[in-house]
C-alpha cells in the first residue's frame, strides 16, 4: 500500500496543477467510496468475488493462502509465502487448484458438498498447523501430483512401467482415482517398487469401474473406502479394496465382449489401453487426432462383396461394434470409405500417409480376408489380452 501511494503521488507531481486542480474537482464530485459489510469471511470474499473486475479472479487458494500464511508468525511469512507461490508456479494455477480438492478429498473422503476453501479448512484444519502443512503436506502431495500430471518419475527402478500406467490412467473420463494415487506417492516416495505395485492394482479398479460404468457415487465411495485403509496403514490387497469381486470380473469382461462402439465414453480408451498392450508398452503416440475406425462397415453396400461374406444380418450386426471388428486411426474419418471393400480399405485407407502407428492396425492389415471365422479369432485375442492387463480371470 505504501508503495502504490509513492507511485501516485509521484505521478501526481508531475500533472500540471490546473490539470491536478480539474482531477481533484472530478474526484470530489464524480466519484463514490462505497462501504460494503460483510457478517463472516466467506460473505466477504463472496462480496469481492462479485464486484471485482479487475485482474484475475480470486481463486479459493488465494483465499486458503491469506488464511494459512496469515497464521504464520510475521519472522516467517515471507518465506513462507514464496514457498507457496514456488509450488503453485510449478504446478500452473490450474493444477494448484486441484491439488487442494483432491487434498480435502484426502482428508474429508466425500463429495464436496459446500465450498473449496470451507470444507477444506474444516477437514484439513491447516490454519492449526500451518507451517507444517506447507513443509510437510503441500510440498510432498505437490511433488506426487507433479508425478502424476507429468507422467514421469525420478527413479532407476519401474520409472517407464510407472509412466506407462499413468498414461493409462489419465485416459479416464474422470480424475477420481488421483487423491489415493496421490497420497500412496506421497507416502511412498523412496519406494518405487511399492508405487508401481499400488498403480498397478489401482489401474486395474479404475478401468473395471471406467467400463462397467459406475457411477461417481459407487466411485467415490470406493476410493474413500481406500483412503481410509491407508490412514488406518492396513493391507489394502488384504482388505479386497484394491481387487476385484468375482461378479466385478464378470461384468467386465461381459462389457468388454458386448458392442463397445457403443459405450462411447469408454471404446477409444479402451482401444488405446488394448494397442499399448499388444506392443508390450512400446507405443507412445502424441497424436493430435486418433479416431476409431470400423472394418466390416456399419452399413454395407447391399450391392458390394461385404454381403457376400457376412450373409446373415443378425450375424453381421452382432459382430460390428465389437472389440475385434474396430481399429484406431490417426486421422479423421472419411465417409467415403467406410463401405469401400476390405482389400481396397486396407490399401488406400488403413495405410494411408504410410505405415498406420497402431498395433491394432497393423494387425489387420496382415489378413487376408475379414469374415465370421477371422471375427472370432481376433474377438477371442483381444479379450485375452485385456483380462491378463487387468487379471480378469472370472
Amino acid at each position: 500500500m505504501i508503495s502504490n501511494f509513492r507511485a501516485l503521488r509521484s505521478r501526481l507531481e508531475q500533472i500540471p496543477v490546473e490539470q491536478r486542480g480539474r482531477l481533484l474537482q472530478f474526484a470530489a464530485q464524480r466519484c463514490y467510496l462505497v462501504i460494503v459489510e460483510a457478517t463472516d469471511r466467506a460473505s466477504a470474499y463472496r462480496v469481492f468475488s462479485v464486484m471485482n473486475n479487475r485482474g484475475l479472479d480470486l481463486s479459493a487458494t488465494d483465499i486458503l493462502k491469506a488464511d494459512i500464511v496469515g497464521a504464520i508468525g510475521d519472522a516467517h511469512q515471507d518465506a513462507y509465502n514464496k514457498k507457496w507461490e514456488d509450488i503453485e508456479e510449478t504446478l500452473g494455477r490450474a493444477a494448484f487448484g486441484d491439488l487442494f480438492a483432491h487434498l480435502r478429498m484426502i482428508h474429508q473422503k466425500s463429495k464436496l458438498r459446500a465450498t473449496l476453501e470451507s470444507e477444506f479448512r474444516q477437514a484439513v484444519k491447516p490454519m492449526e498447523r500451518p507451517q507444517q502443512f506447507i513443509d510437510e503436506e503441500l510440498t510432498a502431495s505437490a511433488d506426487a501430483y507433479r508425478i502424476i500430471l507429468n507422467r514421469m518419475i525420478d527413479t532407476r527402478e519401474y520409472a517407464s512401467e510407472i509412466s506407462r500406467l499413468l498414461s493409462g490412467l489419465v485416459l479416464l473420463d474422470n480424475y477420481d482415482w488421483q487423491p489415493p494415487a496421490i497420497k500412496f506417492i506421497a507416502d511412498n516416495q523412496s519406494n518405487p517398487a511399492a508405487i508401481y505395485e499400488f498403480l498397478r492394482q489401482l489401474d486395474r479398479v479404475a478401468y473395471s469401474m471406467f467400463i462397467r460404468r459406475v457411477d461417481i457415487n459407487g466411485r467415490i465411495n470406493r476410493y474413500a473406502a481406500i483412503l481410509r485403509a491407508m490412514e488406518r496403514g492396513g493391507d489394502l490387497q488384504a482388505d479386497g479394496l484394491l481387487g476385484l469381486a468375482d461378479e466385478e470380473q464378470k461384468q467386465t469382461l461381459r462389457a468388454l465382449d458386448g458392442p463397445i462402439y457403443e459405450s462411447t465414453r469408454t471404446c477409444k480408451q479402451v482401444l488405446l489401453r488394448l494397442d499399448e498392450a499388444l506392443s508390450e508398452g512400446s507405443a507412445k503416440y502424441d497424436l493430435p487426432v486418433v479416431t476409431i475406425e470400423h472394418v466390416l462397415p456399419q452399413n454395407p453396400d447391399p450391392q458390394g462383396n461385404w454381403i457376400e461374406h457376412f450373409p446373415d444380418d443378425e450375424v453381421r450386426k452382432s459382430w460390428v461394434h465389437r472389440l475385434g471388428n474396430l481399429v484406431l486411426l490417426s486421422r479423421q474419418k472419411n465417409s467415403s470409405a467406410r463401405n469401400w471393400s476390405f482389400e481396397r480399405k486396407k490399401k488406400q485407407y488403413f495405410t494411408r500417409g504410410g505405415a498406420t502407428p497402431f498395433v491394432i492396425t497393423s494387425q489387420v492389415l496382415s489378413q487376408e480376408y475379414w469374415n465370421s471365422d477371422v471375427l472370432e479369432t481376433r474377438q477371442r485375442d483381444c479379450l485375452q489380452t485385456l483380462a491378463s492387463l487387468w487379471s480378469l480371470n472370472a
